[in-house]
């Protein structure tokens, strides 16, 4: 699922990245705005994978040593699903990807990404599939 497919909320956008899958990310997400995906899927564990830029630096530091981390909180079908790092990219246009192992219900699952404490990353996509097909 690429950005612009994803629901926005809080004030979170879609915002247009000629390097990224398809040309948009999601951007300005934390303090209260994020994202979410729904999907259908069967029951069980799923690898999710989440595609992100990262290219925040901490100020008055040398190149190199000035990379920040931003967390991403998740929320599947409602219930909270882990704090993960999102590591610095060096640049908000190289994408990284980070795995999630998430458990899915039978149906409709909904998953949100954002973080209340501060920032978070700017989201690509979103991939998600059974590990055990």
């Amino acid at each position: 699922m690429d950005a612009a497919e994803a629901v926005r909320s809080g004030g979170s956008c879609l915002i247009v990245n000629d390097f990224a899958h398809r040309g948009h990310v999601i951007g300005w997400n934390g303090r209260g705005a994020g994202a979410a995906i729904a999907f259908e899927a069967a029951a069980g564990p799923h690898a999710l994978l989440v595609s992100y830029a990262n290219g925040e630096r901490a100020e008055g530091r040398q190149a190199g040593a000035d990379i920040v981390t931003r967390h991403c909180d998740l929320v599947v079908n409602g219930k909270p699903a882990g704090r993960y790092p999102m590591r610095g990219t060096w640049t908000w246009n190289d994408f990284w990807t980070y795995p999630v192992i998430v458990d899915l219900v039978q149906g409709r699952n909904t998953i949100a990404f954002g973080n209340e404490d501060g920032p978070t990353a700017e989201f690509e996509r979103f991939r998600i599939a059974p590990l055990n097909p």
